[in-house]
């Protein structure tokens, strides 16, 4: 059941995201763009994974995984670097939450693609 919150919540995320594109007064850039195909891809693969899709092949699923994977650590990075430098002008907790709760939405989604990638899906876990 947590697996399909999280897929849910990945797909509100998405929607959101692009609706602030298309309609927000947000300018995205390449890499904003880039970041947002990137958590497509990463919640496609947490929806596929919980509700026991079958859309790409093993071999095809090991390198999406590879590509998300090296991306959020970029992109981790990055955000570590980007909240250490905002860390003067917010509080300690908010910098905190702003940097931990993508963290944690990313390492989850990765942990499902992970698992999906070896041919496993949520109901094939409980066997």
């Amino acid at each position: 059941m947590g697996w399909k919150i999280l897929a849910g919540l990945n797909v509100v995320l998405a929607i959101a995201v692009a609706v602030d594109f298309v309609f927000g007064s947000y300018q995205p850039n390449l890499w904003s763009i880039t970041s947002y195909l990137m958590s497509c891809l990463a919640g496609g693969m947490v929806c596929l994974y919980a509700f026991d899709g079958r859309l790409f092949s093993l071999q095809s699923r090991i390198f999406i995984v590879i590509v998300i994977s090296v991306f959020a650590l970029v992109e981790a990075l990055i955000g570590l670097r980007t909240s250490s430098l905002a860390l003067g002008n917010e509080p300690l907790v908010l910098t905190v939450a702003i940097f931990a709760i993508p963290l944690i939405l990313s390492v989850l989604s990765l942990i499902a693609a992970w698992r999906y990638s070896r041919g496993r899906t949520v109901s094939s876990a409980r066997i």
